[in-house]
Order: C-alpha cells, then sequence, then structure tokens
C-alpha cells in the first residue's frame, strides 16, 4: 500500500505509516462489503453455487490485479471493494459445500480439516515469503499480482466440480 500509493518503502516514513493505517481501513471496508453481499449469496439456488464460487474467484484475482495497478486512492478502494464481494463466495461457499456432503456425526471432523487445509498454507506460505519476495526484487505489490494468477487458477478449478457433487 506504502509503496502503490505514497510511493515509498522506508518503514520510517510518513507514507509507510499512512499505508499501514489505510491497510487496516480497507481491510474493514472488504469485510463489510463480504458481509453485504454474503446476504445476496445465501439467496442464490444451490445449483448456481458452483458458478459462483468460480466467479468470486475470478473477483479476487481480478481485484488483486487491480491493486497492483492502482496508484490511487479511488482505484485501491475499488480493487477493495470487489475483493470484499469476491471474498464472500470465498467464506460461503466451501464451507457450504461440506455441510451439505457430510453427515452431523463427522461435521466437526470435516470442518476441522477444512481449517487445517486452509492454515497450513497460510503458515507455509508465511514461512516461504523470506525466499519467494527477493524473487520479486521485494516487491509486495508483485507479490499480490502472482497471487492472482493462483486465484484464476482456483477459479477455472472450481468450474471442474459438478453440481451434483455439492
Amino acid at each position: 500500500m506504502a509503496d502503490n500509493i505514497y510511493n515509498t518503502t522506508d518503514t520510517n516514513s510518513i507514507g509507510y505509516q499512512m499505508g499501514g493505517n489505510l491497510i487496516g481501513i480497507y481491510s474493514g471496508l472488504y469485510c463489510l462489503v463480504a458481509v453485504i453481499v454474503t446476504i445476496f449469496l445465501a439467496r442464490l439456488k444451490k445449483e448456481n453455487f458452483r458458478i459462483a464460487l468460480s466467479i468470486a474467484m475470478f473477483l479476487s484475482a481480478f481485484s488483486f490485479g487491480m491493486m497492483y495497478f492502482a496508484h490511487d486512492l479511488i482505484w485501491m478502494t475499488i480493487a477493495f471493494v470487489i475483493f470484499g464481494a469476491g471474498w464472500a463466495g470465498l467464506n460461503i461457499y466451501p464451507v457450504t459445500f461440506i455441510t451439505d456432503a457430510v453427515s452431523r456425526e463427522y461435521m466437526g471432523s470435516y470442518i476441522g480439516l477444512m481449517n487445517v487445509q486452509i492454515c497450513i498454507p497460510q503458515i507455509a506460505a508465511s514461512l516461504l515469503s523470506v525466499v519467494v519476495l527477493p524473487l520479486f526484487k521485494g516487491s509486495m505489490p508483485a507479490m499480490i499480482l502472482f497471487s492472482a494468477f493462483f486465484f484464476l487458477a482456483a477459479a477455472f478449478s472450481s468450474l471442474l466440480i459438478k453440481n451434483k457433487d455439492i
């Protein structure tokens, strides 16, 4: 944020601190958008969940691309609003797929496994970031852009899910 909006990576600068503050504001914004969008996503018919999940991942990929190219507050705000809309689908549908497919007897185990598959990659990404970030010449915006490609791959992969499977 500090690099794109305030053109600084100096951790002692006012721009860097303002970028940190902006991240906090934008985190609240995308969460608020996600809550609002989730209300509408929950009303979709079950047979549309797979497509909605794919669209959510496409929106997330697009927003990450926007975050890389945005160099003013208006475009960055739009990027985070779009990410919030995508984040809503990323939160609601995987859990729905599991709860619809698993008996109540094993629900806790499967939800726990889903949390593990979320947490372990996050821990691995944090540990590997010291290796990966130098590959992007220390550019966090470039890393975010790179991650957009993973969202795209996931969006296409989710289209492989058959409606009878969910």
